[in-house]
């Protein structure tokens, strides 16, 4: 059997997934980045201007963080973001506004632009972090909230990134060997921790660590008690939180044009009003021995080719899934991550 999922509006982008269950966050959830309608698409974070780079920028350093986002309107929606400041679990501070921050508090987004010679209309908006009204004083998480003018009451995204001071070194191994098994399913992190700028005395009340396996916040965990501590050094190890199921290599396929078919693409075909690409059949990996593949971790990049500007020059396809499949599917759902 084939199973064929159709997923509206898909931006020209080199894109990186693979199949995996995942839970939508309910308001009292740690935040994390997402939209909370289906009109915005494409949010990215990027930390000068490089997409492999996580969304931390150093204090003290000229680093920039960019939120960018589209939403998929003819119109011009006014919006402005908030910032607040986090704990580790990415869960509000108790730090006031003054403590954690220099300048204002309700920015208005001021770097937009329309979609140009695109058959989806759409507002392409870009925030920049720090700027001349935000900048952080403080080290830690921080969430953005964005807000409609028309509809203040509910932010309609939040993303989120963290300001780092770097005053510890972070030394990490990944092993095969496990509490659980050998070689097998799963892979154990040793982690040590160098606190050259930062006194510890009570690393089970001072540190916490927040693990993320290719910066995935659906099975993150935070770690408390580490294996031993001395000679300047603190080992987190032998601990049931460090060890993760090895996972899957993610899937890819590239659509930057209508003219061709891409890496991955079976077909491109135009069906009033939207292109339509339809990708290569996937197959079930599942018992089949290992092939490794050099992936980015579920990151993908917006690019269209031959235009000057792919963030507002790059057109959404409607983008067909296909996984093939021996036995049907039976009392069981599939997700793309």
């Amino acid at each position: 059997m084939s199973l064929h999922i159709s997923f509206s509006y898909l931006k020209c982008v080199i894109i990186y997934f693979y199949l995996l269950s995942f839970f939508s966050a309910e308001a009292s959830e740690p935040y994390k980045t997402e939209a909370f309608n289906d009109a915005i698409r494409s949010i990215q974070l990027r930390v000068n201007d490089d997409w492999r780079n996580p969304p931390v920028v150093r204090m003290g350093k000229d680093d920039v963080l960019s939120i960018d986002f589209d939403i998929l309107t003819g119109e011009l929606p006014m919006l402005y973001y908030t910032i607040e400041h986090c704990n580790a679990d990415w869960k509000p501070s108790s730090l006031s506004t003054v403590e954690y921050m220099k300048g204002f508090n309700k920015i208005d987004i001021d770097n937009y632009a329309n979609s140009y010679n695109t058959l989806t209309e759409y507002v392409h908006y870009t925030i920049s972090l720090p700027n001349n009204d935000f900048r952080p004083v403080v080290s830690g998480n921080y969430v953005v909230k964005v807000y409609d003018y028309d509809e203040p009451v509910n932010p309609i995204l939040t993303a989120c990134f963290s300001a780092s001071e770097d005053q510890v070194r972070v030394d990490g191994t990944v092993s095969g060997i496990t509490m659980k098994d050998y070689k097998k399913a799963n892979q154990q992190l040793k982690i040590k921790i160098t606190p050259d700028n930062l006194p510890v005395r009570n690393p089970q009340s001072e540190l916490k660590l927040l693990i993320q396996q290719n910066s995935r916040t659906d099975n993150e965990r935070i770690v408390v008690n580490p294996l031993f501590m001395g000679n300047n050094e603190i080992v987190y190890d032998n601990n049931p939180k460090l060890i993760f199921p090895g996972g899957n290599q993610f899937r890819r396929f590239e659509m930057i044009t209508h003219k061709y078919s891409g890496m991955g693409i079976e077909s491109v075909s135009f069906h009033e009003p939207y292109y339509n690409v339809e990708l290569q059949p996937d197959q079930v990996r599942a018992n089949k021995s290992y092939r490794y593949d050099q992936d980015q971790y579920g990151k993908y990049i917006v690019r269209a080719l031959d235009v000057t500007d792919s963030s507002i020059e790059a057109d959404y396809f409607l983008t067909h899934f296909f996984l093939n499949m021996d036995d049907p599917l039976i009392n069981g759902k599939i997700y793309l991550f």
